[in-house]
């Protein structure tokens, strides 16, 4: 194997790649602050990544760093140390060169998923959102679809009668798009949409991020990204059909992670199945002008409806965890928002309200909207957690130009997967009766 060691020369400054990989600069504005030909400082930027100084976060970024990198295969690139030998270099060299390798690896899967796949710039959004109507009968629905956890298999024996899979999430979701569409335009007779969010909260999928799930889901992971692609495609489709242009901001939920055992907070979008699932759908529209897509690296969207601005977060990053067994969740979802507020306004950001998922459970707080779950009750939550049964629901938030939202409704998805939990009240006849999980 030939070794490669990197002068000082060589090494990008460290300033350079960290906005390269937060996506404040592009390549073209890194090239011009370091001077040089453009191709000698893709080359070196490759080097640094084959080195272990760059993060290999670079490559799935930009496709000519991943070429020069590719070329670089039969190297092995170190970076002198002050006074050490040659064969101390051609060691680090090696070892170095091993580590790449392994995290190259990590990257395969993701880099066959994202493999064709263009990338989808951040545009501003459209107009129709924020200018002001004189109508009183205008509004904007938003519809938040989170938690779908598609791919997951819930057997109704062990949860409460309540159950769950491919099939199942399905007829729940067509059902969603069926109600809102009934929602907006009977029982809220009257009023007039310029068109409809689609706020995507994450969790879209399963993920097998817990040994449990990886034995007893349904679909691997790939195959449920591959499958929330198809339905959401179909879904989005019906609503643009019907309100004409469709919005959709987007946040990524933590069983989207695929290579990490636990959360992390670099690099979080690229190792995000939820990532991928949004620029499938960005890929999809990109010729369709109804639909417009925002997919921030940050994993979270705060975009505006008739200048009131909305933060679309997971809401498992929102600074508190926890519960209560009297309130639930209520203390640490106010204490987040609270949290989460503040640190945008710090940067400038002031947001009106925050819309999140994460917790399967349908709480409307002043300034916050906690939706529910496509998914529902499951083995974890009831058995482990002991938390109170909430029926499969997605969000429905009307938005008004002057009043702000007006309209706040969980869009319950009762079905034949659901118990019947009256009939069970009455189903002891004897002196002495057992109560069934799937009764």
């Amino acid at each position: 194997m030939k070794h490669t060691v990197l002068t000082q020369a060589q090494i990008i400054p460290a300033d350079i790649i960290s906005m390269l990989v937060a996506g404040t600069i592009t390549l073209g504005e890194a090239h011009r602050r370091v001077g040089g030909s453009k191709s000698n400082f893709i080359r070196r930027i490759a080097k640094n990544v084959k080195a272990g100084i760059a993060p290999t976060s670079l490559l799935t970024r930009f496709a000519s760093i991943k070429t020069e990198y590719d070329t670089l295969a039969s190297v092995a690139c170190s970076v002198p140390t002050a006074g050490g030998s040659n064969p101390d270099r051609v060691v680090a060299a090696e070892a170095r060169a091993r580590e790449a390798e392994k995290q190259l690896k990590d990257l395969t899967a993701l880099n066959a998923i994202l493999a064709g796949i263009s990338s989808i710039p951040v545009r501003p959004e459209p107009l129709w959102l924020s200018e002001k109507k004189a109508s009183e009968e205008e509004s904007v629905p938003v519809l938040v679809l989170t938690d779908w956890h598609l791919g997951e298999r819930v057997d109704p024996s062990q949860a409460g009668g309540y159950g769950f899979d491919v099939a199942i999430a399905k007829s729940r979701i067509s059902q969603t798009v069926d109600r809102t569409i009934a929602m907006t335009r009977r029982h809220l007779a009257g009023l007039r949409y310029p068109g409809i969010v689609v706020a995507l909260g994450g969790d879209m999928v399963s993920g097998g991020i817990h040994a449990e799930l990886a034995e007893t889901d349904e679909l691997s992971l790939i195959a449920s990204v591959i499958t929330a692609r198809d339905v959401l495609v179909s879904a989005i489709t019906r609503l643009a059909d019907e309100f004409g242009k469709v919005f959709i901001p987007t946040a990524l939920g933590n069983h989207g992670r695929f290579m990490d055992r636990k959360p992390r907070a670099k690099g979080y979008a690229e190792r995000n199945a939820d990532f991928i699932i949004y620029e499938f759908i960005g890929k999809a529209f990109e010729n369709d002008p109804r639909v417009h897509i925002v997919n921030p690296a940050a994993g979270e969207t705060v975009f505006s409806v008739y200048g009131m601005n909305f933060l679309l977060t997971h809401g498992d990053r929102i600074g508190a965890k926890g519960g209560d067994g009297i309130i639930g969740p209520i203390g640490p979802i106010t204490r987040g928002s609270f949290k989460t507020a503040n640190s945008l306004e710090s940067l400038g950001v002031p947001v009106d309200h925050i819309i999140m998922g994460h917790w399967h459970r349908s709480i409307f707080l002043p300034t916050t909207t906690v939706c529910g779950s496509l998914k529902g009750p499951d083995e974890y939550a009831l058995r482990m957690l002991r938390v109170p049964a909430e029926d499969p629901s997605q969000t429905l938030i009307v938005v008004h130009p002057e009043h702000g939202i007006t309209f706040r409704q969980p869009i319950f998805l009762r079905d034949d997967a659901c118990p019947d939990k009256g009939a069970r009240r009455d189903a002891g006849t004897g002196w002495v009766s057992v109560f069934s999980d799937a009764a």
